[in-house]
């Protein structure tokens, strides 16, 4: 059984992830926190700001938020504004996090494998107009790059209670 801090563990043995790291959602931007609820937030391992990690190497790169740990899973989260505008642009973001964590953070990956689901969360922050028919082709595109748009709010208990 995966242990609460693993998280932590890789994000602090990494240089790139250390300083981008905190425990509970210490790494999500107080504007940001209002976006995820959990029930129990001593089930809260850690989680780390993916964007602020690779802003400086990779600048003009569309980046992925955030990782977050939550009852011995990781999350990807990312909050964006949600239209159908956008769709490409979160999709560059979740290839983008996939490359780089390959390629500087390869056991992180491999932790986020463990994870009862393997997606990434689309997070809707300001003005929201994204409405994915099932079936649709948008839906097909967030689909086969595992992008799950979930609304104004990332709520644990609404997704896997």
């Amino acid at each position: 059984m995966k242990k609460k801090n693993e998280l932590s563990k890789i994000c602090l043995a990494n240089e790139q992830l250390k300083p981008y790291f905190g425990s509970g959602l210490g790494a999500v931007k107080g504007s940001d926190r209002k976006y995820i609820k959990v029930p129990d937030t001593k089930l809260l391992g850690g989680s780390v700001a993916l964007d602020e990690a690779t802003k400086k190497t990779c600048p003009h790169d569309n980046r992925w938020d955030y990782a977050i740990e939550y009852d011995e899973n990781t999350f990807f989260i990312e909050v964006h504004p949600a239209s159908s505008s956008e769709i490409e642009c979160v999709i560059q973001k979740v290839k983008f996090v996939i490359k780089w964590l390959k390629d500087n953070a390869p056991e992180f990956l491999t932790l986020a494998q463990k994870t009862r689901i393997r997606e990434f969360y689309w997070v809707s922050s300001g003005k929201t107009d994204l409405r994915i028919v099932p079936g649709s082709q948008q839906g097909r595109k967030l689909a086969l790059n595992h992008i799950r748009p979930v609304g104004k709010i990332w709520d644990y208990s609404k997704l896997f209670g």
